[in-house]
């Protein structure tokens, strides 16, 4: 029962479940919805089985959320471990940040990314993440970036498949891609 401008603190613990659109939006930046880990405390969050660990956007638009200090560990899951929005564009998560998290073992082939924002997804932060252990394939990126306006920010990426970090522009040509350790 999250309301814009709350803090959830997760105790130190592994927890086998998806947050797939269960934290609501805020309402601006001083009225962000916070997910972090207690204190300094250990928090895991890897799903038995599903399609992602994190998906923001995928039955409504969401904004103003961050997540932090958090272990996100994809190895039961389909697709990418963190998600924001649908490709076929229907919702978006926006003004979202992620920062001071380990994104890890997506490593499902077409995993497309340890992060994937789709195009609408804009005005989202990635801070001080470290992503290691994504994909099978070249397609598979540690972060793969399709929308505009986004920061990406002391982030270090590692044993991916494919590239460390891909951005596109919105017409989708390939705006500059960087060696899979950045």
């Amino acid at each position: 029962m999250l309301h814009p401008g709350d803090t959830l603190y997760i105790k130190a613990g592994s927890y086998a479940e998806a947050l797939d659109d269960v934290i609501p939006s805020g309402t601006s930046d001083s009225a962000r919805v916070t997910v972090s880990n207690y204190q300094s405390d250990v928090v895991t969050i890897k799903p038995n089985s599903g399609y992602n660990v994190v998906h923001l956007g995928s039955t409504h638009n969401v904004s103003y959320i961050t997540l932090k200090g958090l272990i996100l560990d994809g190895y039961n899951i389909s697709s990418e471990d963190v998600q924001f929005g649908l490709s076929n564009l229907a919702y978006t998560a926006q003004h979202v940040i992620v920062q001071d998290t380990e994104i890890k073992n997506g490593l499902t082939a077409n995993n497309y990314g340890g992060v994937t924002l789709y195009p609408g997804c804009d005005y989202n932060q990635l801070i001080r993440l470290t992503i290691h252990d994504i994909g099978t394939t070249d397609f598979d990126h540690g972060i793969y970036m399709t929308s505009s306006n986004n920061t990406i920010q002391g982030c270090r990426t590692y044993n991916c498949a494919g590239k460390g970090i891909v951005v596109y522009e919105s017409a989708g040509s390939n705006g500059g891609a960087w060696p899979a350790a950045t």
